[in-house]
């Protein structure tokens, strides 16, 4: 269980039904909701990825 900013709880929570789908330009989100007040959550939980210059 990840915990997380409710907008609606005004506090961090629990998350619960957790879902990790991927999105436009291969970002990765955590979709869930409040183990208090079931409001819907989404989080931001990786970038994508960039190489960088010396890993040629």
């Amino acid at each position: 269980m990840h915990e997380v900013y409710c907008p609606e709880c005004r506090t961090r929570r629990g998350m619960i039904r957790e879902e990790e789908k991927i999105i436009q330009k291969d970002r990765k989100i955590l979709k869930g909701r409040c183990s208090t007040c079931h409001t819907s959550i989404t989080k931001i939980v990786d970038a994508k990825l960039q190489l960088s210059p010396l890993s040629r």
